[in-house]
């Protein structure tokens, strides 16, 4: 065999453009989907802990963030009871996004501030916050994996309404 035969059998040919955009389908075993969950759900009872540990002193503040721990809590620990049996595809998207505006809203609060007056004050860091934005942050990283591992569901192209509508536009144009 000559150089020549050599490299022109190891050309690589490129892939076709139509598999690179697409994303790879997750397929998680169920071991690993159960690890995840009960991992998943112990992070989010940390964060309801840790919100309801806090919830007095922030009664005491202002009322109105008192109630905003008090319903995070609670948000907190529907996500995690639901991961501890099979969740749905709208649930998980759901925590993610819970989790998600919780760590948006923390990060707000302790770095720009809370609106007092005409000002925005900044919130002092602690230990406990810290932990349930750590604790947040990976309840979202995987509750995004066990939503890319799920399969979506096939809905029909064809909508209520949408036959007698074009039925309708056919008997108009005729």
């Amino acid at each position: 065999m000559d150089d020549t035969t050599r490299q022109q059998n190891t050309i690589c040919t490129p892939a076709p453009s139509g598999t690179m955009n697409k994303a790879k389908n997750v397929h998680l075993p169920l071991l690993q989907k159960k690890i995840l969950r009960y991992v998943g759900a112990s992070l989010c009872f940390l964060s309801e802990l840790i919100h309801l540990w806090l919830l007095p002193q922030q009664y005491e503040i202002f009322f109105v963030y008192g109630l905003i721990f008090l319903v995070i809590a609670m948000a907190q620990g529907v996500i995690g009871a639901s991961l501890l049996f099979e969740p749905g595809r709208r649930l998980l998207s759901f925590g993610l996004w819970v989790n998600a505006l919780i760590v948006v809203l923390y990060v707000f609060t302790h770095t720009i501030g809370v609106l007092v007056g005409l000002a925005f004050l900044p919130l002092p860091i602690d230990a406990w916050g810290v932990g349930a934005t750590l604790a947040e942050s990976a309840a979202v990283v995987i509750l995004l994996l066990l939503r890319r591992a799920m399969p979506r569901i096939q809905r029909r192209k064809e909508r209520k309404g949408t036959k007698k509508r074009d039925t309708e536009t056919a008997r108009r144009n005729q």
